[in-house]
């Protein structure tokens, strides 16, 4: 049998404070404007990352196809 479920309340915003209304945690924390949470700098893909060398499938469909006739 399994053990019961942990009751929750499913409280999401602190006692005493309601859906719209913003806290005093939110109002601390500023951020420049045009600037969100994810402007982490990523750097771009080099160009020999964005294709994968030509033998490459060519080299998987021949396996692929050896597999096939030792299975047959």
């Amino acid at each position: 049998m399994a053990p019961p479920k942990r009751k929750t309340t499913g409280r999401v915003t602190p006692k005493g404070t309601r859906p719209g209304q913003a806290s005093s945690i939110a109002q601390e924390t500023h951020t420049p404007a045009g600037v969100t949470s994810s402007s982490r700098y990523t750097p771009p893909n080099p160009r020999d990352m964005d294709e994968s060398p030509r033998w490459v499938p060519v080299l998987m469909m021949v396996l692929i196809a050896i597999a096939v006739v030792s299975i047959l």
